[in-house]
C-alpha cells in the first residue's frame, strides 16, 4: 500500500484535498472517482524512513495519547482543526513537541488534511494511525476517530507501564548477577591471590578462572572493551536480518510461558489495530495492509499480507486468515460470526479486551515465576563463588596448621 495525495473538487465546485491509501495510482483515481470527485492531481507521497535519532527524539506513545485526546475534545467542542492545533501547540512545554504540532498546523493551513500532515512525520505517527486519520477525513468523523484512537493507545500505554513496572525488580536481580561476580573477581580475588602463590594446595577451578579474568581485566581492559563492543555490534546487525528474526520468533514461540506471552501480544495487537481501522471506516483490504505494517512479527506480517491478497480475490476474511499462525480456531470462529452478523468491529473489540486481560494475567504469572528463579540463580552463582574462595582459604589454613 502507498500513500497518495490528491487535489480535486466536488460536482458543486467545492475544493477537496487530502491523502488516501491505495495499491497504485490507478486504484487511487478509481477510488476518488467512486466518491464523486473530479480529480485534478494525484501523486504518491514518499514516506521518510525512520532514522536512528528518531528512537531518541520522537514523541512517546503517552504523548500521542494526550495529543489525540486534546484534539478530539477541541474538535467535539466545535473548534476548527487549525485553531485546535494552535491551542495544543501553545500548551506544549517541550520545544520539540511544540515545533512538531506547529509543523502539522502549517501543513493543515496550506490545504493538507490531517492524514497528509501525519504522513510527513512517519517517525512519530505509525501507518495504521495515518490510515485511520485518512478514513476519518473522508467520512467526516475526525473527532470520533481521534477520541477512539486516544483510548486505544491509552490502554496500550497502561499495559506497557504495567510490564515495565513488573519487570523492574527481575531486571535489577538479573543485572546484579554479573556486577556481583565482576566485583568479586576484580576486587576481592586480586587481594587474596598472593595467599595461593606459595601454597601447596591446588587452586579450585572457579577461583582460578576468576584470577585469570581479573588479570585480563587489569592488563587488557581496553582491548576486551573493544571486543565486547564489536560483539554487541555484530549481534545487533545479526538481529536486524529478516531470516534471523524469523528464527528467533520460532524459538520464542516454543519457550514455555514466553511463547504464550508473545502469542497473546500479537493477537491483541492484531484485533486492536484491525478493529480500530474498520471502526474508523477504513476498507477491509486497506485495513489488513495497515495491520501487516503494525505487526512486530515478521512471520505474522508476511502471513497477513498473503491473507489480504486472498481477501482481494473475494475470499471471506475468516477463511483468508487461516494461514495466520498466531490466530487460533476460536479467533477465526469469532471473526466468522462477526462477518455473518455484520458485527465485525464489535467482535474484534471484544476479542481485544479479552486478549489484553489474558496478556496481563500471563505477564503477572511470568514475573511471579521469574523473580524467585533469578534470586536462586543469583544465590547459586554469587554464593558458589564466595564458597569456593572460602574453601580455598580454609584449605591453606589447614596446611599452615600442619
Amino acid at each position: 500500500m502507498k500513500t497518495f495525495q490528491y487535489q480535486a473538487h466536488t460536482h458543486d465546485g467545492t475544493p477537496a484535498a487530502g491523502a488516501i491509501e491505495a495499491d497504485d495510482k490507478l486504484s487511487a483515481l478509481n477510488f476518488l472517482h467512486h466518491r464523486g470527485l473530479k480529480v485534478s492531481a494525484v501523486h504518491p507521497v514518499e514516506l521518510k524512513s525512520k532514522s536512528w535519532r528518531s528512537y531518541f527524539t520522537a514523541p512517546s506513545l503517552a504523548w500521542r495519547v494526550e495529543f489525540y485526546g486534546q484534539l478530539a475534545t477541541l474538535l467535539s467542542a466545535g473548534v476548527t482543526l487549525d485553531r485546535a492545533l494552535r491551542i495544543v501547540a501553545s500548551s506544549e512545554a517541550d520545544a520539540n513537541k511544540r515545533s512538531l504540532v506547529e509543523t502539522i498546523m502549517r501543513d493543515v493551513l496550506s490545504g493538507a488534511n490531517l492524514a497528509s500532515a501525519f504522513a510527513s512525520k512517519p517517525e512519530t505517527f505509525p501507518r495504521n494511525e495515518i490510515g485511520q486519520a485518512s478514513a476519518a477525513n473522508q467520512t467526516g468523523t475526525l473527532a470520533k476517530m481521534l477520541d477512539g484512537l486516544s483510548k486505544t493507545l491509552k490502554r496500550r500505554s497502561q499495559l506497557r507501564s504495567k510490564i515495565i513496572s513488573a519487570l523492574i525488580y527481575p531486571a535489577f536481580l538479573f543485572a546484579m548477577i554479573p556486577i556481583s561476580l565482576t566485583i568479586i573477581a576484580t576486587v576481592l580475588v586480586p587481594n587474596l591471590a598472593p595467599l595461593f602463590e606459595n601454597a601447596r594446595t591446588p587452586i579450585p577451578v572457579a577461583l582460578r578462572a576468576m584470577i585469570i579474568f581479573s588479570h585480563e581485566v587489569h592488563e587488557r581492559c581496553l582491548i576486551w572493551a573493544l571486543v565486547a563492543l564489536a560483539i554487541c555490534g555484530s549481534i545487533y546487525a545479526l538481529l536486524q536480518n529478516a531470516g534471523m528474526k524469523r528464527v528467533l520468533e520460532r524459538m520464542k514461540r516454543k519457550l514455555p510461558f514466553v511463547g504464550e506471552l508473545f502469542g497473546a501480544a500479537e493477537r491483541a495487537r492484531f484485533c486492536d489495530v484491525l478493529g480500530s481501522l474498520i471502526g474508523g471506516g477504513v476498507p477491509l483490504q486497506t485495513a489488513l495492509a495497515f495491520v501487516a505494517d503494525a505487526s512486530s512479527s515478521e512471520s505474522t506480517k508476511s502471513q497477513v499480507i498473503v491473507a489480504r491478497q486472498h481477501v482481494v480475490e473475494g475470499v471471506k476474511l475468516a477463511k483468508a486468515l487461516k494461514g495466520v499462525a498466531v490466530l487460533n480456531d476460536r479467533f477465526l470462529q469469532m471473526i466468522a460470526i462477526g462477518e455473518e452478523t455484520n458485527q465485525l468491529e464489535s467482535i474484534l473489540r471484544h476479542m481485544t479486551d479479552a486478549e489484553f486481560r489474558n496478556l496481563e494475567t500471563r505477564i503477572e504469572r511470568l514475573v511471579t515465576l521469574l523473580t524467585p528463579l533469578l534470586t536462586v540463580v543469583m544465590g547459586v552463582l554469587v554464593g558458589g563463588a564466595v564458597m569456593s574462595i572460602m574453601r580455598a582459604i580454609l584449605s591453606i589454613n589447614d596446611l599452615a596448621g600442619q
